[in-house]
């Protein structure tokens, strides 16, 4: 304990926006980290003006950190259905779901067989050659195919799906995030498949696409970001299909804007 004031001081000193940690045993390979701790951390954090997020698995953990006042939760609840117990900390405590990262679970067992997406365009034009031979490769799904966790992970998505969808209906706030940057959660696609990911949870193509602008943007406290007004930072893409009326429009790209600028269109690529 007498180790947290210096270390969140340290990185208070450093101007971080937010800080995380992580509370999860990795289905028992990992010693869960005490609530005492966990509290400490969010009343020094706060105490200096910073924000504080954390990695969580269990409900037990959202439940507890939330009643600390914690102001977000990467990932969602997987052991178990949220209840209305959450809900009702989550808005009184002003605590966000600030990702879902359905995709997260998704990585863990899809690569199990070829994945469809190994043969979308959208998605083989973003990686190599090389990539999709290993991921078709029979060795390479085997190895993902003799996890032991294989279901567990399957049971995870469908419970955090669930979850999700009971969040957005009870009126906790939520983002949309996908855990990508490690190897099998391919950054660019894999945003564009978590936004499906949710639809298929039950949520509106609108609430998946605001989660990703709007919501996103407010948590970050980036009001510059996030929706289309004038005086704001004009980074956007033109879609050539609505994605209101199916979220996989979002893969008909027609040109890209970064600051104002056009960095992409479908014309000049070819």
């Amino acid at each position: 304990m007498s180790d947290v004031e210096p270390a969140v001081a340290e990185q208070a000193r450093k101007h971080v926006d937010v800080m995380k940690f992580w509370t999860d045993d990795n289905f028992g390979k990992a010693k869960r980290m005490p609530f005492d701790i966990a509290e400490a951390i969010i009343d020094s954090a706060h105490r200096h003006g910073v924000r504080v997020v954390a990695h969580v698995y269990y409900l037990e953990d959202a439940k507890r950190l939330s009643e600390f006042g914690i102001d977000g939760l990467a990932h969602i609840v997987r052991d178990k259905p949220v209840d209305q117990e959450l809900i009702d900390s989550m808005k009184r405590h002003k605590t966000w779901q600030i990702a879902s990262t359905l995709d997260r679970e998704l990585s863990l067992f899809v690569y199990a067989k070829t994945p469809d997406f190994v043969s979308d365009p959208f998605f083989t034009r973003g990686v190599s050659a090389e990539v999709i031979k290993t991921l078709k490769s029979p060795e390479y799904q085997q190895k993902t195919a003799t996890d032991p966790n294989l279901e567990k992970y399957r049971q995870a998505l469908a419970i955090g799906k669930k979850n999700l969808k009971a969040l957005a209906d009870g009126g906790v706030r939520y983002g949309m995030g996908t855990d990508t940057g490690v190897p099998g959660r391919f950054p660019g696609y894999f945003e564009h498949l978590e936004l499906q990911e949710m639809v298929e949870a039950g949520l509106t193509p609108m609430q998946a696409i605001v989660s990703a602008t709007k919501s996103g943007a407010e948590f970050l406290k980036a009001a510059d970001l996030g929706t289309l007004r004038a005086g704001k930072w004009a980074d956007l893409i033109v879609l050539t299909a609505n994605p209101l009326d199916d979220i996989k429009n979002s893969h008909t790209i027609q040109s890209v804007y970064i600051a104002g600028n056009t960095v992409y269109t479908k014309e000049s690529s070819k």
